[in-house]
């Protein structure tokens, strides 16, 4: 290992230690109750230093809620370009999100917190602009695979990809946080639970008399 590849893994790994003592006071305490002294103390680090890495409190939060966007955009992909019937994967992509919020529960408040006006203003042009794009990112997939729905005819031309993945998108959150926090009352899973709230958004817009809660089924192979 040559001293600049070195150099470059030390910086990595002291950049994935001072997002984890981020996080750890974010959620601790709170976003807005921890203070950039507070994170350099946390971090063994003087101030000018973790400045280096990230200059703000606003920056370490970026940084952080890109990673967990970053992390479902993975998950989406993963089975968007998998094998098997577009709506099969769609609803895969639902199950696949009902598993990532699993993983992010306590890490919400910070993703919702990161959307204030404030915190976005006092991002760095170029990390608001990733952020966003990272965002934006899971609904762009879910959006490609409900053309594939359309143009398989399983849901009718009229359809707007795009429009119907931010409903969807904007749905499942409400839907996931009643399944979590009202498990032992559904009579299904959480994954069914989303299946069944997707069908009701896309009931009317499918094609040919298929149900929509069919067309999300796992066991459809055609």
């Amino acid at each position: 290992m040559t001293l600049n590849e070195r150099r470059d893994r030390e910086k990595q790994q002291r950049r994935k230690a001072i997002l984890e003592q981020a996080r750890r006071l974010f959620l601790q305490k709170g976003y807005a109750a921890v203070s950039q002294d507070e994170l350099a103390t946390a971090c063994e680090l003087a101030k000018g230093t973790l400045y280096l890495y990230f200059p703000g409190k606003a920056a370490l939060l970026g940084a952080l809620c890109r990673e967990a966007h970053q992390e479902m955009s993975a998950d989406f992909r993963r089975v968007a370009t998998s094998d098997g019937p577009p709506g099969k994967r769609l609803n895969g992509v639902g199950l696949a999100f009902v598993d990532w919020f699993r993983r992010h529960r306590e890490t919400m408040p910070l993703l919702e917190y990161s959307g204030r006006e404030d915190v976005r203003a006092a991002l760095p042009d170029a990390l608001r602009q990733e952020l966003e794009t990272d965002e934006f990112e899971p609904i762009r997939i879910m959006s490609g695979l409900i053309a594939e729905c359309r143009e398989a005819g399983y849901l009718k031309k009229q359809v707007e990809p795009m429009e119907l993945a931010c409903l969807l998108a904007g749905s499942s959150m409400g839907l996931v946080r009643m399944a979590m926090s009202c498990g032992e009352l559904l009579p299904g899973s959480p994954g069914d639970f989303i299946r069944k709230g997707w069908a009701l958004v896309l009931d009317g817009l499918v094609e040919g008399g298929l149900e929509a809660e069919h067309l999300l089924s796992p066991e459809m192979d055609h």
